[in-house]
């Protein structure tokens, strides 16, 4: 039993080596994501270990089959980079990890948001200085502000939990009302979301339907200088549309721990220079804006989970033909 791993950190893997599995494989650590260039280190290997930034589409899948994969781990919540009718046509089997600790992203959420309302990249960046004069850092009460949550499932749900107990007016929007959820927050239409929100925290799943829901319109809708916060997926906000509402002032700030077109960023070190995306580059240097490079799951407790359960997924697979937690 022989798997490829792909993106894992050096801490992960020892993690990975600790578990106690019903039959321990033989693993290829691969330091990048699947892509062609390095699908060559599948050879001998019936699965492949990757995260949501590895796409199997057709093309994907068909190599994997024709190199004797027969499975595919996601160590991820989400599932959009894995095209499920061409893992399906390959006959390869397919799983993620439903539940691991969602409130590592919420908590980071919650960073996210305080860092944006008490100025905190300013902040640093005098304190670095060696300037300790208060100019231009005055901030906002959490607390005081309306916020509006898009998606109510384990993460939304407690975000919401913990946006209450700052003392915030909460307003959710989920096409799936939950009734726990209705004790922290109140259900409201996207628009009314818009038109009442301080803040608005993206924790809705990319699909067809939710692709660029923060887009020209969406902004147009929203409150005078409110702010935004998506923790989710990238490709729920049109970063050119953000930026243009920043520098106009109809957002005030902005915060983002994923990026749509992130493959090409995350996990790569560019030496002081920005990646070659002026969009990403502007956001970036702007004071008002704060990025965190799709890090928002990345605790201890998170990432011992996340290796654990996509692993068993694996070994289920390639020992039984199935596993608890197939996406098929």
């Amino acid at each position: 039993m022989k798997i490829a791993v792909y993106g894992m950190t050096p801490w992960e893997q020892e993690e990975l080596k600790k578990l106690p599995l019903r039959e321990a494989p033989e693993y290829v650590f691969v330091d990048d994501i699947l892509r062609g260039e390095t699908l060559k280190y599948v050879e001998g290997c019936q699965a492949v270990s990757i995260l949501s930034n590895s796409v199997i589409d057709d093309k994907m899948a068909a190599s994997l089959k024709e190199m004797g994969v027969s499975f595919v781990t996601t160590r991820s919540t989400g599932i959009d980079h894995i095209h499920k009718d061409a893992v399906k046509k390959y006959g390869l089997g397919a799983a993620n990890v439903p539940s691991y600790s969602p409130a590592s992203i919420s908590e980071h959420t919650i960073l996210l948001i305080l860092s944006l309302l008490r100025k905190m990249k300013r902040n640093q960046e005098m304190v670095r200085a060696c300037n300790y004069r208060i100019d231009g850092i005055r901030g906002k009460e959490l607390g005081a502000m309306t916020v509006g949550v898009m998606g109510s499932g384990r993460i939304g749900a407690i975000t919401i939990r913990i946006l209450a107990g700052f003392g915030c007016r909460v307003l959710v929007c989920d096409p799936y009302e939950s009734e726990a959820v209705k004790q922290y927050g109140t259900y409201v239409s996207k628009e009314e979301l818009c038109k009442q929100a301080d803040l608005i925290v993206l924790h809705c799943p990319l699909m067809e339907s939710t692709y660029h829901v923060v887009d020209k319109d969406f902004l147009a809708g929203c409150k005078d200088g409110a702010i935004l916060v998506n923790t989710a997926r990238g490709g729920l906000v049109d970063a050119t549309a953000v930026l243009d509402s920043l520098k106009s002032g109809k957002l005030s700030a902005f915060a983002f721990d994923v990026y749509e077109g992130e493959d090409d960023i995350v996990r790569k070190d560019f030496k002081g220079k920005y990646p070659d995306d002026p969009v990403f580059a502007e956001l970036c240097q702007m004071e008002n804006v704060v990025y965190t490079a799709h890090v928002s799951f990345f605790t201890d407790e998170a990432a011992r989970e996340l290796v654990r359960i996509s692993t068993e997924n694996a070994v289920d697979f390639l020992l039984d033909g199935n596993t608890r937690n197939s996406i098929l």
